[in-house]
């Protein structure tokens, strides 16, 4: 056996000041035992009887504000959470376009500008003590950014604005929850928490071969964690379920579960399934969805009529699909992604089931393809970050840092975007080409665009608002003001000190929720986050609370709720109206759809609908 105080030769330390393209040895580190590491001799009286200068008398002149370079967001694309496809921007081994395929536009975006990275705002630490959560906001806070998601496990709670927007029930899925409340309490508590004023209306056991997929029942794993896994049609909640919950290319089964009384039925069984309501369906004019799956080794779409799990209409596809999305105007997806070459396609196809156009990946911009698209060792396969999502009569493929709007007649814009969102019927980008924000439809109309605004969510976050950032000096630092923008009009609100530096949003258009958080240096110590519903009209706050909380809380919007994810499975619910507190949650599941009154929670053995306070 080794000797302990024998030296041991550690691994080099590496500088990561740069960012991470590059891993370079930090000349100022050596290895243990190095010479020239030991430490230094004590230092010689200074020649001559001089004595060292006194220290300076006047502070040093506070930096400025960073150089705005127009929409910089970070490094949120290929090269923080995987390779892009080349250095070019052209995915290895894809064809070369040749002539434009039918449907396409020609797309093209202008070299990219020079980036300069910006510096993390500071936080400005409250000077008293603050509320419990009843009392409006007096002062202002920030929040850390959000901490980068990963595909393996599922990381609680992202609340989908488009899904909240149109549905106004939630079903939980519990594991060990009986009586009137959500569910036992998980763990001991680091902060005040609500008592659990729940009460559960119907419990839904689970087999182990049929657990609830946690992506996004579209086929999207961007940011997932549950909610959005699954859907409420008219009167029933529409949902994956397979012996993997975390599995996307295996069998599933389709299943609708009474949202009166809990009973289930099982519509269809298919290989890699993905499902989006048909328009109108979400609200109580309609029951259908569209399906896109492998049936008997074939790929096809499939509509159906949850209600009576008629099978209405099916066609055949050319191959498997990773993305859909249904508009008023026909069905648009994005085919799995080709492992060997990188490549895949865009397509529409018409409400009864025939082809419209389609748009090879090859076809697109090389800055949009590596926004897209990554090379891993197993192969090619496509982002996490990226959605396809209706917009109005058309939809949006968007990826961190970029964008490809669509209608039934092609594909009307590709390009790169530094940050953005969807807002209805609209969407924003802060585009790379132009240097300017934009406003555009999926048609491709440009409704509005300003030089010198910088917007300041990406489409990562899913977030139902557009916001300007703007950088303030301070004496030893700066900070990151925020405003509203109208979508549609570009119009701009007033700096709202309550969502200062790096808010997340949640919710459904009408009635978006924005939370920031105090920083704190150690991830499990307790801080304050500050809820706010943001005026989409007035483009100002309508109520703002704060709440004693852990780093990183979810919150979950409903038709008269907000939850506030306090501590690890303990939410404190507010009343949507006017911010107060109207009583807590407690659920070892994760909230996975929004009803009528409440929500839905999935679990490991069971699902529940839970009516809310």
């Amino acid at each position: 056996m080794p000797d302990p105080d024998d030296d041991v030769e550690l691994p080099p330390s590496y500088d990561f000041t740069g960012g991470f393209g590059s891993f370079l040895t930090d000349p100022q580190q050596r290895d243990p035992g190095d010479p020239a590491a030991t430490d230094p001799a004590d230092p010689a009286d200074p020649p001559g009887g001089a004595t060292p200068p006194p220290p300076p008398t006047q502070p040093a002149t506070p930096p400025p504000p960073p150089v705005r370079q127009r929409g910089w967001r970070g490094p949120t694309g290929p090269s923080a959470y995987g390779t892009p496809p080349s250095a070019s921007g052209a995915i290895s081994r894809d064809p070369q376009p040749a002539a434009a395929s039918a449907g396409a536009k020609a797309p093209t975006t202008p070299p990219r500008p020079a980036r300069k990275p910006r510096k993390k705002a500071k936080r400005r630490t409250p000077t008293a003590a603050r509320g419990s959560g009843s009392n409006p906001r007096q002062g202002s806070s920030s929040t850390p950014a959000t901490a980068p998601p990963t595909r393996t496990g599922w990381t609680p709670w992202r609340l989908a604005g488009t899904a909240a927007a149109v549905v106004t029930v939630a079903v939980v899925v519990g594991v060990n929850a009986t009586g009137d409340g959500a569910g036992s309490d998980p763990q001991s508590t680091t902060v005040p928490v609500e008592p659990d004023t729940s009460s559960v209306l119907w419990t839904y056991g689970l087999d182990r071969d049929a657990r609830l997929m946690r992506d996004d029942l579209s086929g999207a794993s961007a940011l997932a964690t549950g909610l959005g896994s699954a859907i409420a049609v008219g009167d029933r909640l529409l949902g994956r379920f397979s012996a993997d919950p975390n599995d996307e290319d295996g069998p599933a089964k389709i299943r609708v579960v009474d949202l009166v009384d809990g009973a289930a039925r099982d519509l269809l069984t298919l290989e890699r399934p993905r499902c989006a309501a048909v328009p109108g369906a979400l609200g109580r004019g309609s029951d259908l969805v569209a399906c896109s799956g492998v049936d008997d080794s074939s790929p096809v779409i499939v509509t159906l009529n949850v209600a009576t799990g008629e099978e209405v209409r099916r066609w055949p596809v050319s191959a498997p699909i990773e993305l859909i999305a249904v508009t008023a105007d026909g069905v648009v997806t994005l085919d799995a992604v080709d492992p060997e070459v990188g490549s895949t396609a865009l397509r529409w196809y018409g409400p009864d089931g025939a082809p419209r156009w389609t748009v090879p990946s090859a076809d697109l911009p090389g800055s949009v393809r590596e926004q897209l698209l990554q090379q891993r060792d197993e192969g090619w396969e496509l982002l996490y970050s990226a959605v396809l999502a209706p917009v109005g009569d058309g939809a949006l493929l968007s990826g961190s840092q970029a964008v490809v709007s669509m209608d039934a007649t092609g594909v009307t814009l590709a390009t790169a975007c530094w940050a953005g969102s969807v807002v209805g019927d609209v969407f924003t980008c802060d585009n790379e080409g132009t240097r300017e924000a934009e406003g555009r439809t999926a048609s491709g109309e440009l409704l509005w665009s300003d030089e010198d605004l910088s917007l300041g969510l990406g489409y990562l976050r899913r977030a139902p608002v557009t916001l300007a950032s703007d950088y303030v000096s301070l004496e030893e630092d700066y900070r990151v003001d925020n405003r509203l923008v109208d979508a549609r009009t570009g119009r701009t609100g007033p700096v709202l000190p309550e969502i200062e530096g790096s808010p997340r949003v949640d919710g459904p258009v009408g009635s978006p929720v924005a939370i920031v958080e105090e920083d704190r240096e150690d991830y499990d110590e307790t801080t304050v986050a500050t809820v706010s519903l943001l005026d989409p009209v007035t483009l100002g706050v309508t109520w703002s609370v704060e709440l004693p909380s852990r780093q990183y809380s979810n919150v979950v919007v409903t038709d008269r709720r907000v939850l506030v994810e306090v501590d690890r499975r303990r939410w404190t619910v507010l009343d949507l109206a006017d911010g107060s507190v109207v009583g807590g949650l407690a659920t070892d599941s994760d909230v996975v759809a929004i009803v009528d009154g409440g929500i839905i929670t999935s679990g490991f053995d069971a699902m529940q609908r839970v009516e809310l306070p």
